[in-house]
């Protein structure tokens, strides 16, 4: 899949499902043809002899999957728009307890 990224064809299959199928994958494979794309699964996709209803709800939810990776600048930055939680002086003496004992 990786491979047709940025390529474009006339005519294109694409076999869903899997461990990696997921919104991005899902986008790149179904959008490199100029004419008919032909989203096709196969049982071990979505289950033994699944109603056309359960079929798409499956394959639905795995392509709709977001596997978006956090940098660690984006981390950075939500930990600096976060207030910072203030502790009373009994809540730091009861967590330096459990830490350490009496």
């Amino acid at each position: 899949m990786h491979k047709s990224q940025g390529s474009t064809r006339e005519t294109v299959h694409v076999l869903l499902g899997g461990h990696m199928m997921d919104k991005h994958l899902s986008y790149v494979a179904a959008s490199r043809s100029r004419g008919a794309t032909h989203l096709v699964c196969d049982h071990s996709g979505v289950g033994k002899d699944p109603t056309l209803r359960d079929a798409v709800g499956t394959l639905a939810r795995a392509m709709s999957k977001d596997r978006t990776k956090d940098l660690a600048t984006d981390l950075l930055d939500r930990s600096r728009s976060e207030p910072i939680p203030i502790q009373t002086t009994q809540e730091r003496q009861l967590r330096h307890e459990r830490s350490y004992g009496s």
